[in-house]
């Protein structure tokens, strides 16, 4: 997320591209503890009434939050722990009349373009080093998105997972970091530490690898067998910011365990939805919706 973009305390975004459609849940960022009233200014409590009563309660119980935050030694524990996700919430929810963009369902069966990427550490990864692989696996992610953010958990579990099976991963940074600073390689260090990624995370400065695979959105997956064909594509699970569902995997992981049964994956495949990458001004794809439908 760009600086002019980052949300502390109850101020609002101004540039709407850097976040999605939905919202997160900050009941698991709200601490038990008796917390006082909160207003917000006129100003803002206008720009509020111009949201339904759900984003209405996530902006005030935010910034009660954050005030709680600011005002009390010690901090609360778990407001001072959440402060991550406190400081993307109302990005979200001021985002909520934005439309989610979706995968672009590179067609089953591609050959993977092969790639060469630094870790944030300057190392660089190739995709055709691991020619021994059951399969592998190629997320676009970043770390300000937050249906990113929702699966992070997850994704990290996924690997534990399937890393040990002969699953390479590999999760690319797209985002344009100029623009976007919270998605620069020293905070994907920073995010891949704090989050425990056990995959490689790998940062495409010049955007080329992600146009390869026609990546659009973050997240998005794709999956490729031995002969590195593309056998599944699409979503995480059905999980999404704000919708209540569990984050399993599911869709992923059932593409993942056949393709090591030796079994047919399924073409009943849904596309992922999320944040659309933050292209370099100039460099957008063709297939690229301009952010005013994205």
């Amino acid at each position: 997320m760009s600086s002019n973009a980052t949300v502390k305390g109850t101020a609002f975004l101004t540039d709407f591209r850097a976040c999605p459609i939905s919202f997160l849940n900050v009941g698991r960022a709200t601490c038990k503890r008796s917390l006082p009233d909160f207003s917000l200014s006129s100003r803002k409590q206008k720009a509020a009434n111009r949201l339904n009563p759900i984003q209405r309660r996530l902006i005030l119980q935010t910034a009660t939050v954050e005030k709680q935050r600011s005002q009390t030694s010690p901090m609360c524990p778990r407001a001072k722990a959440s402060k991550h996700s406190l400081d993307i919430t109302l990005c979200a929810v001021q985002s909520k009349r934005m439309a989610e963009t979706p995968s672009t369902m590179l067609p089953l069966g591609t050959l993977a373009p092969g790639f060469s990427l630094p870790d944030a550490d300057g190392r660089f990864i190739s995709y055709g080093d691991y020619e021994n692989a059951n399969g592998r696996l190629v997320m676009f992610l970043c770390n300000h998105c937050p249906y990113v953010i929702h699966i992070q958990n997850a994704l990290a579990e996924m690997g534990r997972q399937f890393l040990p099976k002969n699953i390479v991963i590999f999760a690319v940074n797209a985002n344009d970091a100029e623009k976007y600073p919270a998605d620069s390689p020293t905070k994907m260090k920073e995010t891949a530490e704090r989050v425990g990624y056990p995959f490689f995370y790998l940062y495409d400065a010049t955007q080329e690898v992600a146009k390869a695979y026609r990546a659009a959105c973050t997240p998005d997956f794709f999956l490729f067998n031995k002969e590195n064909r593309l056998v599944y594509r699409g979503q995480f699970d059905d999980a999404r910011p704000g919708n209540q569902l569990p984050i399993t995997g599911r869709d992923l992981k059932n593409a993942m365990n056949a393709l090591l049964e030796g079994k047919a994956v399924s073409p009943d495949q849904k596309p992922s939805r999320g944040c659309n990458i933050k292209w370099k001004p100039g460099n957008e794809p063709d297939y690229f919706a301009s952010p005013s439908s994205s």
